[in-house]
């Protein structure tokens, strides 16, 4: 008999970490779920036009905005030069974008970017408050 009450003392408290576990998983879940700003950087290839630049950047709008993100403000540095050569290129196209945006999308904006063979090089960093 003191068996099964040592059994179920452990399985008591087994049960009582695995519902804090839980707890503590949905509290991690609900902590995911905040939105956060975000500024992106992108150098886009200077021989690309720049038509074909604004498409681009359009693209990375439709993104944020598909996925329920806020756009802040877009600027264009335009043509700067490159701090070192990358590849033949010695100057890109500067664009600079805020949005907020959760921040399991933000890999998707990263990935699209990665894909695209106008983008030179692109930063996608979380704002600090």
């Amino acid at each position: 008999m003191k068996q099964y009450r040592a059994w179920q003392t452990s399985y008591t408290s087994l049960l009582a970490f695995s519902r804090l576990c839980y707890n503590k998983r949905t509290f991690l879940i609900i902590k995911d779920v905040k939105v956060r700003d975000y500024e992106l950087v992108t150098i886009i290839k200077p021989d690309v036009a720049d038509e074909d630049a604004a498409v681009v950047i359009e693209k990375v709008k439709a993104l944020v905005a598909d996925h329920k993100g806020e756009l802040g403000e877009v600027n264009s540095w335009g043509k700067k030069k490159l701090a070192y050569p990358i590849g033949q290129y010695k100057e890109g196209n500067y664009f600079v974008m805020r949005f907020k945006l959760e921040p399991k999308e933000a890999g998707e904006i990263e990935t699209t970017l990665k894909l695209n063979e106008k983008v030179m090089r692109h930063l996608l960093v979380k704002k600090e408050k």
